[in-house]
């Protein structure tokens, strides 16, 4: 997570970005680790806005970034599947 505060800046706090910036926790990306580097290291996305971390972050730290938002991912899943669950009780009473 402290690794997450060079992100922080453009895609939110705890990864809770304002729609501003794409929320990371619903990137594509994360779920190929190529891609991830593509865009992190190798600058795929640069002419959007996306600075090049090479020479910056660490290959592992890296990794340690995108494994912090996997985690952050699944929790928003989990979370939202709670208040739809919360809903569908309600909408039954």
């Amino acid at each position: 997570a402290a690794l997450y505060g060079n992100c922080a800046a453009c895609h939110g706090f705890g990864t809770y970005a304002a729609n501003v910036i794409p929320d990371l926790r619903r990137s594509p990306m994360l779920s190929v680790k190529s891609a991830w580097d593509a865009v992190v290291l190798g600058g795929a996305l640069a002419d959007k806005g996306m600075p090049n971390w090479t020479g910056r972050l660490a290959t592992e730290d890296v990794e340690a970034i995108r494994a912090y938002v996997v985690d952050r991912a699944r929790q928003l899943r989990d979370d939202e599947a709670a208040a739809r669950a919360a809903a569908n009780a309600k909408a039954k009473d």
